[in-house]
């Protein structure tokens, strides 16, 4: 049915019982809950099938709102939904497209999917002083980012942003793995490798 997920062990995840210990001691039911999912996955022979923006937008269709109730992989199984579904915070940084409602959007595939599906957030955030796509790394906005820096008014305003969609998420009763800076041992974004610190020294000869 429409709430199957992709692995049988993430429909009964919730049920195992505490196998670690949070850094936050005030970590909410649901982060204890993820993080216990995530260490009994990573001890067992399983893994999980995810899926990026998965009823957000598809070979033929986009939902800005979270009324589609869709996703190409529930279409291509039957009803199975993936078991984790990932969604871009640029979005919501940004505020672009517009009208868009990530946390409608969210509460559709959670519905979908009884609460089982792992959330995973990551942020691929455009160029803060150029409005450059994340490739683009002119201007230094590592530095200006940074307290006093020109890019850095803007950068709060996005960060305040994300964390009021990640408050509407704790108002859900979700969780989420969220990976702000992701990628950034490699040098495609302008958050990563190259971009904050100078290059390594090359080897000896």
């Amino acid at each position: 049915g429409g709430k199957a997920m992709a692995l049988v062990l993430a429909a009964h995840l919730l049920s195992v019982g505490a196998v670690s210990t949070p850094v936050d001691g005030a970590a909410s039911a649901a982060s204890r809950a993820l993080l216990d999912q995530l260490h009994t996955i990573a001890s067992s022979p399983a893994f999980v099938f995810g899926h990026h923006n998965s009823n957000e937008e598809g070979q033929h269709f986009v939902d800005l709102d979270g009324t589609a109730n869709r996703s190409d992989v529930a279409t291509a199984t039957g009803g199975v939904w993936p078991g984790m579904i990932g969604y871009n915070l640029a979005w919501v940084a940004e505020q672009e497209p517009k009208g868009k409602n990530l946390t409608a959007v969210v509460a559709a595939a959670l519905s979908a999917t009884g609460g089982h599906a792992m959330l995973h957030l990551y942020w691929e955030s455009s160029n803060p002083v150029t409005g450059g796509p994340p490739s683009d790394s002119s201007g230094s906005p590592i530095t200006a980012i940074l307290p006093g820096g020109s890019a850095n008014a803007e950068w709060v305003a996005r960060m305040d942003r994300v964390a009021a969609f990640l408050g509407s998420l704790h108002a859900l009763g979700a969780a989420a793995v969220f990976r702000p800076f992701h990628e950034n041992t490699g040098g495609w974004f302008w958050w990563g490798l190259g971009g904050a610190s100078p290059p390594p020294p090359p080897p000896p000869p």
